[in-house]
């Protein structure tokens, strides 16, 4: 990962969200999660002193950028998935219905959602537009319930 996909994610993390509580093991993606979303081949990826740290959750899948898009992104991030899911102390400026949630960060396309009831943030960067919607679906319906 580059300084520069690192530095977007943090600011994610940081910025966009109020201070983060603590969340439990039951409010976090899985590899299952990925594969009902459509990806193939999901692992996550494990934390390394500097980088994949928690509170974001990577995985590799099959998918991969474009050769176009990966120009646009950290070198060896064609095909990784990050999930962030926190409790927040306030809705993040990004909530506002008349605020697209999908967008595109270096070659990736980033998902956020927010639960009102939980004060819950979802945001999901990945490689594939769809599959990305649809696990970001998922997971506001699984934590949701």
């Amino acid at each position: 990962m580059t300084k520069k996909t690192a530095a977007i994610i943090a600011t994610l993390a940081l910025l966009i969200l109020s201070p983060v509580s603590s969340r439990s093991e039951s409010m976090d993606a899985s590899a299952d999660d990925l594969a009902a979303a459509g990806f193939t081949g999901a692992n996550a990826v494990e934390p390394s002193k500097d980088r994949f740290l928690p509170p974001v959750r990577y995985f590799r899948v099959d998918q991969a950028l474009s050769a176009a898009d990966a120009k646009r992104d950290c070198p060896d991030c064609q095909n990784l998935v990050a999930v962030f899911i926190g409790a927040t102390t306030a809705a993040p400026d990004w909530s506002n219905p008349n605020i697209n949630p999908v967008r595109r960060v270096g070659g990736r396309t980033q998902v956020r959602k927010y639960l009102a009831t939980s004060k819950t943030a979802i945001i999901v960067t990945a490689p594939d537009r769809e599959k990305a919607i649809a696990l970001a679906a998922l997971l506001v319906k699984k934590f949701s319930q």
